[in-house]
């Protein structure tokens, strides 16, 4: 079972992508805007993103903000077009859609489409596992243990007690450095979550453990567990 997002507002067209993915067992969850989505994207595994096409007409690089948030990077996106206009069609895959489907659709076709994309999708298929030792002050990779600073230890810990979440730099400087609220400098928490990255990701640069939303702060991913 696939979790997917629709990002749609015709409520009939909603409940035809319904009956049509039904089958699979699929979870569809109906988002209106970026915020939504973004929200259910840290919430959740998110699988596929099922768009309205003429949402990429709106403002430029939809779709280029939206690969922008770390965990939809790697999701494939399925736009749904008119099906007279070819022009919108070339225009949803020129912005960034892995597949386009014409409306009215055919629910065999969009079932099909669907389960093909998510056959070849780049998204991690396995979950990363963080396990923490609180008595030993160690943290484990996927069963192999990180050489942490005591304090990248408590930076990654205070991440994983809010998992799912997003943390401030404020709430950190006062969670693992125990500064007074409203003091203390916010590269102090940049630098340890660059070091943190270092040794977490395979490509620091493009993080996908440890992540940063803009305006919202920090968040970690992964099969959390404590030993």
């Amino acid at each position: 079972m696939a979790t997917i997002a629709l990002m749609y507002k015709d409520d009939s067209l909603c409940s035809s992508i319904n009956n049509a993915l039904s089958l699979d067992s699929h979870k569809i969850v109906n988002v209106q805007s970026t915020e939504a989505l973004t929200d259910l994207a840290y919430r959740d595994t998110l699988h596929l993103l099922i768009i309205d096409s003429t949402l990429l007409n709106y403002g430029s690089g939809v779709c280029r903000q939206l690969r922008a948030i770390p965990r939809l990077e790697r999701v494939p996106f399925l736009a749904l077009a008119n099906s007279q206009s070819a022009q919108e069609i070339a225009h949803a895959l020129d912005s960034g859609c892995d597949d386009c489907v014409r409306k009215p659709i055919i629910e065999r076709e969009l079932a099909a489409r669907v389960r093909a994309l998510l056959r070849r999708k780049t998204t991690v298929t396995a979950t990363t596992q963080i396990a923490l030792d609180g008595r030993q002050k160690v943290a484990y990779l996927d069963e192999k243990m990180l050489d942490l600073t005591p304090t990248e230890y408590s930076l990654l810990e205070v991440l994983c007690d809010h998992s799912g979440q997003h943390i401030t730099t404020a709430d950190l400087l006062e969670k693992v450095w125990n500064y007074p609220p409203e003091t203390g400098d916010p590269a102090l928490v940049r630098n340890h979550v660059r070091n943190l990255r270092r040794k977490l990701e395979d490509d620091p640069d493009h993080p996908r453990i440890v992540v940063c939303l803009q305006g919202r702060g920090y968040s970690v991913s992964g099969d959390i567990r404590r030993c």
